[in-house]
């Protein structure tokens, strides 16, 4: 007879364990080495999808394709307007400026304004000479400017004044860890003077690092401790313990190398990988220890007896294995990079530890005694094996009550998928208590957000000049005020704006001029201000060369929950800017909306398509394979039972519990899947043996299929659910709901396995043999 070339390997193996062994060691040194490659990516902008329209629209209008990221220092008073405060907040302003990577920035002290000097307009700082006030006569002219310019205002100072605030752009760096550490350090004396708030981009950055290299630590540290626990507890042996945990390890140093040699990078997404490898590359050492404990004879080494235990099991194994790839590696037709190279090196760690758990292993226990006959015992007739026997009992009396039980779970199913919730804040993911929740949440409430939104406006065929006709532009002025009717608007900034600023400081008049010449001498003064270092990069966005085309530039949060703007609420806004720019635009012109912010619009819907484009792959590739390896379309269809049971149940609680779907979540289905098949394989593969031996009593083939497989089955989930629990003590929201999805889904998949799939295969198989009897009632007709 032919050998299969698995049993071939496991033989090749057995007769050269010490190769094996040492193989695998260099191996793991290698990876090791390529391990330490390894980096983390902190930024979570970085997770937002790459729009190619968008990012055309901002190198058209706004110069570039990207936005730096962005440091905000804000202080705070009931009069922060003193000598002494005012000249250590410059300084510290000044030496800020000096730290590397950081640009020009708005502060108040050097944001450019307008004066009349009697004759004729002045481009003056708003502190005399850029710098802070040092008598009492500059703190008042200081003060004055300030308040007065409607440039300042809302957006370096607060509308009542007693805010200060600056904004800096800072070029992108692998870690601003550092630079964080610089700028609290300088802050620290303003404390003395005001309250002091940070927020941007940067120190979200630098806090998302924080987050990840410590949430790394100890979500290793505490999957390696309850994988020690749950294998101890399982088999009470010294070598039950160590092998595993060090197949895992071995198994996630090869998963990280791989990053390494890849360049990926660990993320807010792929930071859960080593701890899903360490914890589902488990169940293939419980699965063996399981089958070698009931097959080879007590306290003897011997390695036939290690290589045909294996060779029985190695079946589920590589299915097992080869299903949960696929369910990871369905991930690859999702959107995201970051979500796809999560995809590939959690593949690649699940592989490793599937290819050391059947050769390293069994090459490893050959050379070490058998186990003991009171081990054995503890694997066949311990609590966990007689439960298994009472269980099949239940499965066999009470199966229809089990199938309607299903039943309501398709109710429950179909009510709820309908009802799930979509979250794309990336600041909803930090902890509640972090101070820059805090900080930012202060700033919002007192001066609105800092996410831009842009509307451009096109003269008809690029008519020169076309935008600084004063009915034009007060069409285009009745505009901006429509859509600032809009709470959400916490600052706007435009060329109307300016020459409304203008005139005001020059005639009184806060309107905007009405002849053509007095609009061309303003227009002059705005091209000057575009090219003062200090307000240029403010104001340079706002209108091209010729005035043929200008742009609205808002800053825009969520004004009823007091939080920066999420999917949702990016698009009411955007659609709001819509209809209200083609209900007002001037006639001819057309209109462009752009800005960062919107890519949070394509990443709503990339969560949508990849959801059911991922669910479907999975759910199609682990039915072929279970189809294929089975020989048999009925039994795909078995396989699929508690998987679609455990991610029917997933919908079901998130609807009642309302985690939404965010770039993790949406991950959690196929990898259930992937994982969630492994029992049924399992259980399906020792049915058909008992089938074979006891083919006129299902009863019997239920009760056997229980006995042999429920525990290790069993054992394997507790152990999944307990490693998976461990991400309940992640910092990030999304990684938290994941954890508890998973630990829900794979309990789920597990009583579908235990409970539901028997209930069905006892149900199916009897009434087929009624059927061959002469009985014609279908299954369903039993049900009703």
């Amino acid at each position: 007879m032919r050998r299969h070339p698995i049993i071939g390997l496991l033989h090749f193996a057995q007769r050269h364990a010490r190769f094996v062994i040492i193989v695998s060691i260099l191996l793991t040194l290698f990876f090791a080495f390529f391990m330490t490659k390894v980096t983390m990516t902190s930024d979570i902008k970085k997770l937002l999808p790459e729009d190619e329209e968008i990012n055309l629209l901002m190198k058209e209008y706004g110069g570039t394709e990207s936005d730096d990221e962005f440091l905000i220092v804000a202080v705070s008073d009931e009069n922060p307007y003193t000598l002494d405060g005012l000249a250590l907040l410059h300084s510290t302003y000044k030496i800020i400026e000096t730290l590397p990577n950081i640009g020009n920035g708005l502060n108040p002290f050097t944001i450019m304004t307008f004066e009349n000097d009697g004759s004729r307009l002045r481009i003056v700082p708003t502190a005399p000479n850029s710098r802070a006030p040092l008598t009492i006569e500059e703190l008042e002219t200081f003060k004055e400017r300030l308040l007065y310019s409607d440039i300042a205002r809302n957006l370096l100072v607060s509308r009542d004044g007693r805010i200060l605030i600056a904004v800096w752009p800072v070029k992108v760096m692998h870690d601003y860890g550092p630079l964080m550490d610089d700028i609290y350090e300088l802050l620290e004396p303003l404390e003395e003077y005001f309250n002091v708030y940070v927020s941007g981009s940067v120190p979200f950055v630098e806090r998302t690092g924080h987050y990840l290299s410590r949430d790394f630590t100890i979500l290793m540290s505490l999957a390696l401790l309850i994988i020690l626990l749950m294998y101890f507890l399982g088999f009470r042996s010294k070598r039950a313990v160590i092998l595993p945990v060090m197949i895992v390890l071995m198994g996630t140093i090869w998963c990280l190398g791989f990053m390494g040699i890849m360049g990926f990078s660990l993320t807010i997404v792929s930071i859960i990988t080593p701890p899903l490898v360490l914890t589902l590359g488990s169940s293939y050492s419980i699965h063996i220890l399981n089958q070698i404990y009931r097959e080879t004879e007590n306290d003897k080494n011997d390695s036939e007896k290690v290589t045909e235990a294996v060779g029985h099991i190695n079946k589920t194994i590589v299915l097992a294995s080869l299903t949960t790839i696929v369910g990871f590696l369905s991930l690859i037709a999702t959107s995201m990079q970051q979500t796809r190279e999560f995809a590939i090196s959690t593949s690649v760690g699940i592989a490793s530890a599937a290819l050391l758990s059947l050769f390293f292993f069994p090459a490893v226990l050959s050379r070490l005694p058998g186990p003991t006959a009171k081990q054995k015992r503890r694997v066949t007739h311990g609590i966990t094996s007689n439960l298994m026997k009472n269980l099949s009992v239940f499965v066999t009396h009470h199966q229809l009550k089990i199938i309607f039980v299903v039943l309501l779970m398709i109710i429950g199913f179909i009510i709820s998928v309908n009802n799930l919730i979509l979250n794309t804040d990336t600041m909803s993911y930090f902890p509640a208590k972090d101070s820059l929740l805090k900080d930012m949440n202060f700033l919002l409430t007192r001066v609105g957000g800092f996410n831009e939104i842009n509307l451009s406006l096109t003269a008809p065929e690029g008519e020169k000049g076309y935008f600084l006709n004063p009915s034009v532009l007060n069409e285009v002025y009745h505009l901006e005020e429509e859509l600032k009717r809009n709470k959400d608007f916490s600052y706007s900034s435009s060329l109307p704006d300016y020459l409304i600023f203008l005139n005001k400081v020059m005639n009184g008049n806060d309107s905007i001029p009405e002849n053509r010449p007095l609009i061309l001498l303003f227009s002059r003064y705005f091209k000057a201000l575009i090219s003062n270092a200090d307000a240029g990069s403010l104001v340079s966005k706002l209108a091209n060369d010729d005035f043929s085309r200008i742009t609205l530039s808002f800053r825009v949060y969520n004004s009823e929950e007091n939080r920066e703007l999420d999917e949702s609420h990016t698009r009411k806004i955007r659609n709001w800017i819509q209809a209200v720019t083609e209900e007002n635009l001037p006639e001819g012109t057309s209109y462009a909306i752009w800005g960062t912010s919107l890519r949070y619009l394509v990443l709503s819907d990339m969560i949508r398509q990849d959801l059911w484009l991922s669910l479907g792959l999975s759910l199609t590739a682990i039915f072929l394979i279970t189809t294929i390896s089975f020989r048999s379309l009925k039994f795909g269809f078995f396989a699929m039972i508690p998987i679609i049971i455990g991610v029917m149940m997933n919908f079901i609680l998130m609807a009642a519990l309302r985690i939404p779907l965010d770039m993790t979540t949406i991950m959690l289905f196929s990898i259930a899947i992937g994982v969630g098949v492994d029992d049924a394989i399992h259980f399906l593969l020792q049915f058909r043996k008992q089938k074979e031996l006891h083919p006129r009593n299902i009863k019997m083939v239920i009760f056997q299929s229980l006995r042999i497989t429920g525990r290790p089955i069993l054992l394997t989930t507790v152990s999944i659910v307990a490693g998976m629990s461990v991400l309940i003590f992640a910092s990030f929201k999304p990684i938290i709901y994941f954890g508890v999805l998973v630990i829900f889904a794979l309990s789920s998949t597990c009583i579908g396995t235990l409970v539901a799939l028997p209930a069905v295969l006892a149900l199916f198989f009897q009434w087929q043999q009624k059927k061959k009897s002469g009985t014609i009632l279908s299954p369903w007709k039993q049900i009703l």
